[in-house]
C-alpha cells in the first residue's frame, strides 16, 4: 500500500480570502497555515460548497530551480462562478510541496489575469 500523498509543505498556507464576502462563505473561515489549520479549513469549505464539480483548465508552471509557480484558471459548474490558482512550490527531500495556495474570485467587474 503506497504512503498518503502529502502535497503540502509543513508550514504551507492557504488562502481564499476571495471567497469572505460570497454569501456562500460569509461565515466560514478562508485563510490557514500549517497543516492542521488548512486541514480545518478545508473541512469548512466543503461543507460550504458540498456538491460542487469544476473544470480546471490552462495549466502554466514556471520552473526556478528548486521553486515553481504555477497559475490554473478554474470554473465551478454548480453554483456558477470562475477563478484562477496560483500556487508556489518548492522542491524538497521528499519531493515537490505546495508553499502557498491562493484562490482568486473572477468576476466579470474584476476579471483575473
Amino acid at each position: 500500500m503506497n504512503p498518503p500523498l502529502r502535497p503540502l509543505a509543513p508550514d504551507a498556507t492557504v488562502d481564499y480570502s476571495d471567497l469572505a464576502g460570497t454569501p456562500q462563505f460569509a461565515d466560514t473561515p478562508t485563510a490557514a497555515e500549517g497543516l492542521d489549520a488548512i486541514t480545518a479549513l478545508y473541512a469548512a469549505l466543503m461543507r460550504a460548497s458540498f456538491g460542487a464539480m469544476h473544470n480546471m483548465t490552462n495549466h502554466l508552471i514556471e520552473l526556478h530551480g528548486d521553486v515553481a509557480h504555477t497559475r490554473t484558471y478554474m470554473h465551478v459548474n454548480a453554483p456558477h462562478f470562475s477563478g484562477l490558482y496560483r500556487c508556489t512550490c518548492v522542491r524538497t527531500d521528499h519531493g515537490w510541496r505546495i508553499k502557498y495556495y491562493e484562490f482568486i474570485l473572477h468576476t466579470v467587474e474584476r476579471p483575473t489575469t
